[in-house]
């Protein structure tokens, strides 16, 4: 169902529901890359609770992945 391939993916749950995340990246089903800090983390997770206890199923964060 859901193709976890990379070393490491972060996929959001609730209520046996997948919650997408606009990061600007162009993949809103998972978070491939490692973050620079956990406030980042956090940030995001704060996002996606939000829009899934308001039953909303994409959250869009204003998040900008840096470049390595």
């Amino acid at each position: 169902m859901y193709e976890l391939y990379d070393p490491c993916s972060v996929m959001f749950f609730f209520r046996n529901k997948h919650i997408m995340v606009d990061l600007g990246t162009g993949n809103n089903n998972k978070i491939n890359w490692a973050f620079s800090d956990k406030q980042e983390l956090v940030d995001i997770i704060e996002v996606v609770f939000r829009c899934a206890s308001g039953g909303m199923y994409l959250g869009a964060t204003s998040f900008v992945q840096p470049f390595l």
